[in-house]
């Protein structure tokens, strides 16, 4: 149902006019000509128009009732319409309705013959919805539904919409013991709607002023504050919010019949001392995750601590029941790591369609042998994978990512992208290109210690090159030999992960001479002399590890298999 609201009679037959002309120029209509009447059963206008496209000559009637249309009051405007079609064979008519056609509408408009209902057309609300959503003048009624589910943990009751001041809002009712007891709004093409707004929609619809408003702008505020502080108390809460403190109390007190939010009571104190808190559990995180995560504070949402909790407690076993993949245990930990650093990946996971694989039961039924259902199911990871990594690419290039890899701690990002194509004939382009992403700590320290810093986190993640390249700028600034000998040491490192061992020989040896007591100087270097042959400077290296540290367990293993 669509309701126009207005102060007076004559403001709210100027807003349904308005609304009509975009109703009729969704319809492909131009060279508008129409006459409002307003009637005490509601607004109704006559329209005149021609097709933009052949300019086929349209009349039509548009009615804004406060009840079913019914059969006759359609069937007199069609004995309007066939008259003046003899007059111009062309001619179209159109009956557009904010609200439902009665059953008996329908049932006489199937006895007309094909010819004449297409050039006869009636439009109901949902019609007239699907018209705007069309140019994005209106959200699709499928996106409210997932926009009322993510703001809100209450089934979703009647819907309809407001027409105030010449704007469309969708007014969603939300049930509580299965009545309507409170509703929201949005604006027409999506988001919360102002609060005045809502305010006056209330005022002046009979059906909402006995349902409590449910402010979806301060709730969603409220959600982000708790995100970035729990245990607040409802005057801090108030504070940060810029609202009086019985607003912020009766909306967290609601968020409290949602186990949203949690209280807990401080001891002798009245309730409004109370301290609240986002509810601990995961399926509370998947409410809160829908809402932020489509949204401009996913950013926020996902630095925050409740977010990383409930994806290191739950996401895991959440990802191999959705999406039935048997990942090993390494890979499912990094994809778990990854959805916790990119929101475009953590919104795949909770949001896609879980249809990578099929179940055992389809793949019975198709005759599928053992061989080609793990060959399925290996495609089908890979695909998840390439999938859920394209995502978190696509963040990387987002200014607030950052900030979000400096809150989980993350001190180097690399993103590694390959790409190919080729004809049957020949290939046609082979790009590669890569992206390294480094980030100070959260305490400030001098360039070369975070050239040092930098090159042990590119040599963690195997990118040897790059941490080589670090640790030559920390070698060349540092001044301090505590930090220098550990440069040289991890230096060495990356050589020998590359099989550079007499490089890496000559890294150890350096560290050494900073540190003639270095144990892993004179381990590594032990590994790398048994590696070119050296088995006795191999053995004289790791007897003297052992002469620094006794119980050093690497060495010990080590010198037992020399002398074995």
């Amino acid at each position: 149902m669509i309701k126009v609201l207005a102060p007076s009679r004559h403001e709210g037959g100027q807003a349904f006019e308005r609304f009509v002309r975009q109703v009729l120029d969704s319809c492909g209509l131009s060279q508008f000509r129409t006459r409002l009447k307003v009637t005490g059963a509601g607004p109704l206008i006559d329209i005149g128009a021609r097709n933009r496209k052949d300019a086929t000559p349209t009349i039509g009637v548009c009615r804004a009732l406060s009840r079913e249309v019914t059969a006759d009051e359609v069937k007199s405007f069609f004995r309007r319409y066939r008259r003046e079609r003899r007059r111009n064979r062309r001619l179209r008519g159109l009956f557009l309705s904010c609200t439902p056609f009665s059953p008996k509408v329908f049932a006489w408009y199937q006895t007309l013959d094909s010819e004449v209902r297409q050039a006869f057309q009636l439009l109901g609300p949902d019609a007239i919805v699907a018209r705007l959503a069309g140019p994005h003048r209106l959200l699709d009624p499928k996106a409210v539904d997932a926009e009322i589910a993510a703001s809100s943990t209450y089934p979703p009751g009647p819907r309809s919409i407001a027409l105030l001041g010449g704007k469309l809002y969708w007014v969603q009712t939300l049930l509580v013991g299965r009545r309507p007891k409170a509703f929201c709004v949005l604006e027409g093409s999506g988001g919360a709607a102002p609060r005045p707004v809502c305010q006056e929609i209330k005022r002046l619809d009979a059906a909402l002023r006995d349902k409590r408003l449910l402010d979806l702008g301060l709730r969603e505020r409220t959600l982000l504050e708790l995100l970035a502080q729990e245990g607040r108390a409802v005057g801090e809460l108030a504070r940060a919010l810029g609202e009086q403190p019985q607003e912020v109390l009766a909306l967290l007190q609601w968020l409290g019949k949602e186990a949203v939010v949690t209280s807990q009571r401080e001891p002798r104190k009245p309730r409004r001392f109370d301290r609240y808190r986002l509810q601990r559990s995961f399926q509370n995180f998947l409410h809160v995750a829908r809402h932020f995560l489509p949204g401009p504070y996913r950013f926020r949402f996902l630095a925050s601590a409740f977010a990383a909790q409930m994806i290191t407690t739950g996401l895991t076993s959440y990802l191999e029941e959705r999406f039935r993949l048997k990942l090993p245990a390494e890979d499912l930990e990094a994809v778990t790591k990854l959805a916790s650093i990119s929101p475009a990946a953590l919104a795949f996971v909770l949001s896609t369609p879980p249809t990578y694989v099929m179940t055992d039961r389809e793949m019975n039924a198709r005759f599928i042998p053992n061989g080609e259902r793990e060959r399925l199911r290996e495609a089908a990871r890979t695909r998840f994978v390439s999938d859920l990594t394209l995502r978190a690419i696509t963040d990387g290039l987002h200014e607030e990512f950052s900030s979000l890899l400096i809150a989980r701690d993350v001190r180097v990002y690399l993103a590694r992208i390959q790409l190919k194509a080729a004809t049957l004939q020949y290939p046609l382009f082979s790009l590669r290109a890569h992206h390294a992403h480094t980030l100070p700590g959260r305490k400030p320290v001098a360039d070369a210690e975070l050239s040092l810093e930098f090159g042990a986190v590119m040599r963690l993640i195997q990118e040897y090159d790059h941490a080589i390249q670090y640790l030559n700028q920390a070698i060349r600034d540092l001044r301090d030999p505590a930090r220098l000998k550990t440069a040289w040491n991890n230096k060495g490192l990356c050589f020998f992960s590359r099989r550079r061992y007499q490089e890496a020989i000559e890294c150890f040896n350096e560290a050494i001479k900073i540190d003639n007591n270095l144990k892993q100087a004179w381990f590594n270097k032990a590994v790398c002399l048994r590696e070119v042959g050296d088995t006795l400077g191999a053995l004289r290296c790791v007897q003297r590890s052992l002469e620094i540290d006794p119980a050093y367990k690497e060495a010990n293993d080590l010198l037992r298999r020399i002398q074995g």
